[in-house]
């Protein structure tokens, strides 16, 4: 039973380690090891600086999510040849950012994927986004999906979405147009609305979306606030700023824009399914943990008060009996002939006494 718990820990151990240490150069080491798969040349490396080359007109926004570095090499194998360019982000929530950003689900072409936690096809490409990664495999069909799949079971880490992103109400949402943003030109590019309203120098965040009930299409636009108090101050500043403004609704830190309709039931339903519940978690202050030499210093307090309080009591009855004795000589103890005192002797003789048997 012992050596059980030992094999868990050791393993627990073991996945916390790689969790923290995988890192795309794992991935392409991985590949490089695989007899199945071969990397001809030495890939090329890009960081924060240098992304400007390798993806010139998303650099801003790539920025703006968070990047770790991206790698961009080339793959063999039996089904062909594959390019791959890898995006490693700080953060599963920036790498869903990424891979949403250049996702155009109205362009021809275009078919989602079943790769990673989400993917998508376009012109020829597999774009996956699995945990802090973004991967753009590009080669045939059969070589891009047999890598890809590869990839995504070496990839190890939660996928998880941004908070404003999932508020986006599920009904009636078109699969494969969310789009999440951070950088204020990216914004105004895809959404068409003026930066400058919506408060992008106060940390906002932004979820896209198009949806489609009954053949009647609208999009979504979901700002995400740091506080309510900051998501008021922009939406009434907007709102002045905006002849006819768009249907909108703030619900706390939210603010909901439904355009690109001319159906008021649609954008009133998507506006009612758009909302933000408040969660507030009391926690109650935690006491020091009593280390020894604190705990000494309270015994020895103790102590203290103890001994106060005897010395306190003694002065007080000492004082008593002699008040007593002065006050009512005669009275006290049932007058001064009947108080017996209890002597030690201590200088009398000791007297010998012997059982004679």
């Amino acid at each position: 039973m012992k050596t059980r718990w030992l094999w868990c820990l050791a393993g627990v151990c073991v996945l916390s380690v790689t969790l923290q240490a995988q890192d795309r150069q794992s991935l392409i080491e991985w590949l490089v090891e695989e007899p199945a798969w071969a990397i001809p040349a030495e890939a090329v490396e890009f960081d924060e600086d240098g992304i400007d080359a390798l993806a010139p007109a998303q650099a801003g926004a790539i920025r703006k999510y968070g990047l770790r570095g991206a790698s961009l090499f080339t793959v063999t194998g039996q089904a062909g040849s594959v390019d791959v360019t890898i995006y490693e982000m700080i953060d599963s929530t920036a790498a869903y950012g990424l891979f949403t950003l250049e996702r155009d689900w109205v362009r021809s072409g275009f078919e989602l994927g079943s790769t990673g936690s989400e993917s998508y096809l376009l012109e020829g490409e597999l774009v996956f986004w699995q945990s802090k990664y973004v991967a753009k495999l590009r080669g045939s069909v059969d070589a891009r999906t047999t890598l890809g799949d590869a990839l995504s079971a070496n990839i190890v880490g939660r996928s998880a979405k941004p908070p404003v992103s999932r508020h986006l109400p599920p009904e009636g949402l078109v699969a494969g147009s969310e789009k999440y943003l951070l950088d204020p030109a990216a914004f105004e590019s895809s959404v068409g609305l003026d930066p400058r309203f919506f408060g992008f120098d106060d940390s906002v965040e932004v979820a896209l979306a198009t949806y489609d009930r009954d053949g009647t299409s609208a999009r979504l636009v979901m700002l995400l606030y740091p506080t309510q108090q900051l998501a008021k101050k922009h939406s009434e500043a907007w709102i002045a700023a905006t002849e006819n403004p768009p249907a909108n609704k703030r619900a706390g830190p939210l603010l909901a824009i439904v355009d690109r309709t001319d159906d008021d039931s649609l954008a009133d339903g998507i506006l009612a399914a758009s909302g933000y519940e408040s969660q507030i978690t009391w926690n109650e202050g935690i006491v020091n943990a009593l280390t020894l030499p604190h705990m000494i210093l309270t015994i020895f307090r103790f102590i203290g008060l103890a001994l106060l309080f005897t010395a306190m009591v003694g002065v007080g009855f000492g004082g008593l009996r002699i008040y007593m004795k002065t006050r009512y000589p005669d009275r006290y103890l049932g007058g001064a002939s009947d108080v017996e005192l209890i002597q030690l002797k201590i200088n009398q003789h000791v007297t010998p006494k012997q059982l004679n048997e």
